[in-house]
């Protein structure tokens, strides 16, 4: 939403105007002493990232090779229909719960339906590069039609990206995809945002299956 400064009315992300409750003093603000600060703003496959220091390097500058690597893996995700978000409260500074997701030991013990379902942990890699890691592994099952929700894609194995700070995208086999937002909160306190995106507006049974599931054991 854009907020015009002068006037108690804002525009909504359609371009709608659309008026500002309580807003009765907006207009005794002193815009020199309350002015808005410039951000860094980039939208790379819908997503819209932002970043505080205007002096930034551009994101392609950090993404590298991984910008093509989803754009293979999730070449519709512009216009991918949001499903279900899980979110939780973590008690742990965000770096640590970043160090956390940058490993995989401990998924055959935290996360079992994950190694035991979905993908082969023997074949699970960490790749380090720039400003992101890149994670993959082979599906458990060569038959990933029950959840092929994009068919331009590729579909073949596990695959998540990391972008560095607080920014993750991961397609399952099949192409079903979810973007992890990590949020620090205080020193000791980072909120947890995963969001499912889909091709078609309602989830299949599959789709609906492994949300589910990842909500009950990724979350638990």
């Amino acid at each position: 939403m854009v907020v015009c400064p002068y006037h108690a009315w804002c525009y909504d992300t359609r371009g709608r105007l659309k008026s500002l409750r309580n807003a009765k003093h907006i207009l005794e603000i002193q815009l020199n002493e309350h002015g808005l600060r410039r951000v860094s703003l980039e939208v790379f496959q819908g997503l819209v990232f932002v970043n505080l220091d205007t002096d930034a390097a551009p994101l392609a500058a950090g993404l590298g090779a991984t910008a093509d690597e989803i754009r293979d893996y999730l070449p519709n995700l512009p216009s991918c229909h949001f499903a279900h978000r899980t979110e939780a409260l973590l008690k742990a500074n965000w770096k640590i719960v970043i160090e956390n997701f940058s490993e995989c030991y401990h998924c055959h013990i935290v996360h079992k339906t994950f190694t035991e379902g979905v993908i082969k942990p023997e074949a699970y890699k960490i790749i380090a590069r720039g400003d992101s890691r890149l994670h993959c592994a082979l599906p458990q099952s060569g038959d990933t039609n029950d959840t092929a929700a994009d068919q331009a894609a590729k579909t073949d194995i596990f695959t998540a990206w990391y972008l560095w700070p607080l920014t993750a995208v991961q397609v399952y086999p099949g192409g079903v995809g979810t973007t992890f937002r990590w949020i620090p909160l205080d020193p000791e306190l980072t909120k947890f945002e995963v969001d499912w995106w889909l091709a078609a507006p309602k989830p299949t049974s599959s789709e609906q299956a492994m949300n589910n599931q990842h909500e009950a054991t990724t979350f638990a």
